[in-house]
């Protein structure tokens, strides 16, 4: 379903830091989709469910965010702007 999405907008704001590499925004965008489909919208909850729960785990192939990341990445960024 994520790779319908025209991402275009998001991708052109994806810059990667010095350090470690950030999770590709396609995943992000799966994983917040997928989490809030499940009624899990704190990105505590969305972090601790990537480590605990495999439902979460093949969504990010086993990537595990921290829940900083789901906090920031709704948030920087007009979400409305992104899917208009």
């Amino acid at each position: 379903m994520v790779e319908e999405l025209d991402l275009s907008a998001i991708l052109a704001a994806y810059r990667e830091p010095k350090g470690c590499p950030p999770y590709h925004p396609a995943m992000m965008v799966a994983l917040l989709l997928y989490a809030y489909s499940r009624g899990v919208y704190s990105s505590r909850r969305i972090a601790r469910a990537c480590e605990e729960r495999l439902d979460f785990q093949a969504v990010t192939a086993l990537a595990q965010p921290d829940f900083r990341t789901m906090w920031v990445c709704p948030v920087s960024m007009d979400i409305n702007e992104a899917f208009a």
